[in-house]
């Protein structure tokens, strides 16, 4: 459900990504970054509602048991 969520939020700006025939590297890594963000989110945010939802709330780290 949150992958879904995720993609349905950034569905909008992905379709906006396209590279022109004439790129810059400000072009480049303004997609690369975008791409970095969505694999980012979709790696972490899962883990971090699931624990939201059980009551364990880490953000980062091991935490403290």
């Amino acid at each position: 459900m949150v992958l879904s969520f995720i993609v349905g939020v950034m569905q909008s700006f992905v379709k906006t990504w396209q590279v022109p025939p004439v790129f810059e590297f400000g072009d480049l890594s303004f997609m690369w970054l975008g791409t970095l963000t969505l694999a980012f989110l979709s790696w972490y945010l899962p883990g971090v509602i699931s624990n939201f939802f059980s009551g364990r709330i880490q953000l980062i780290g091991r935490g403290v048991k």
